[in-house]
């Protein structure tokens, strides 16, 4: 699989960002901000100069949540998060340098906006990342190389790019551009037929045929054979060929056609049973 994917399951994209510790930590942050403008309006209303903050529970703890959600900001790369967290950080120190670990009204109301904006960041750095979920049914087949088998990628290397690209195009529901995939493939191993069975695979200039006429090239050898066991293999791949290039070649071709989830669920298993019989042939 390419370096450039990443793929997680639920669990882990839950486990890698710490998702019970960042809603706990963004929770008690914002019953510490809504808290701490209680204290800022009462401060007005009674005319207290200074609030004597609880070191653990008002200074220490609120530090430790903003810096749970700091680290998830510093994993996303986010600018927003951080700024936020150091500005927050600097209202705390300074009731830690007070003698009493005191806030004036208005150094609580500016806690309660870097809270506010922490949690805010975060809110908006998890609201502008779009997740796509794989379902089971095809989550496999987006990391898989080899969806028609190791032992055909073992003979057919160059298939492998459009092997891999069927398997993430119908994790991903892009069902036209999986057939795509699939029918380049098979015209790959179209060729390598052809050249085993001593059919025509190139014209005069040395380019390959397409997949019409290796088709037909292949099925002229096949009916040629004698009869027997060996023929018998030769036409099931044939037949396959055939099916392959008539259902689903031509029609990917052309520039209106679209291919839905169960057209491209038949046209997987009709190509697998193809590539298998190559394998068996080679």
């Amino acid at each position: 699989m390419s370096a450039t994917f990443l793929v997680w399951s639920l669990r882990e994209m839950m486990q890698k960002l710490e998702a019970e510790r960042l809603l706990s930590a963004a929770s008690f942050l914002s019953s510490t901000s809504k808290r701490f403008d209680m204290l800022a309006a009462e401060m007005d209303r009674t005319g207290q100069d200074l609030y004597k903050l609880q070191k653990q529970h008002e200074i220490v703890e609120p530090c430790a949540a903003a810096m749970v959600i700091v680290n998830f900001g510093k994993a996303l790369g986010s600018a927003a998060i951080i700024r936020a967290g150091g500005e927050f950080g600097e209202r705390m120190k300074k009731a830690l340098d007070h003698p009493h670990n005191a806030m004036l009204a208005y150094e609580l109301r500016a806690a309660v906006g870097c809270m506010q904006q922490l949690i805010g960041a975060a809110g908006a750095e998890l609201d502008a990342r779009q997740l796509f979920v794989i379902g089971p049914k095809y989550a496999d087949l987006f990391t898989n190389q080899f969806v028609f088998g190791q032992s055909f990628a073992d003979l057919l290397p160059d298939a492998s790019y459009d092997a891999e690209e069927v398997g993430k195009c119908m994790a991903l529901a892009r069902w036209t551009a999986a057939v795509f995939h699939m029918m380049r493939a098979v015209e790959l191993a179209a060729q390598h037929l052809a050249r085993k069975v001593g059919a025509t695979h190139a014209d005069k200039h040395g380019e390959t045929l397409a997949l019409g006429v290796l088709t037909a090239n292949i099925g002229a050898k096949v009916d040629a054979m004698p009869k027997g066991k060996e023929q018998d293999n030769w036409q099931k791949a044939k037949l396959l060929l055939h099916s392959c290039n008539r259902a689903y070649r031509t029609k990917t071709a052309h520039p209106a056609a679209k291919y839905t989830e169960p057209e491209a669920e038949s046209a997987l298993q009709v190509t697998r049973s193809f590539m298998q019989v190559v394998e068996e042939l080679s």
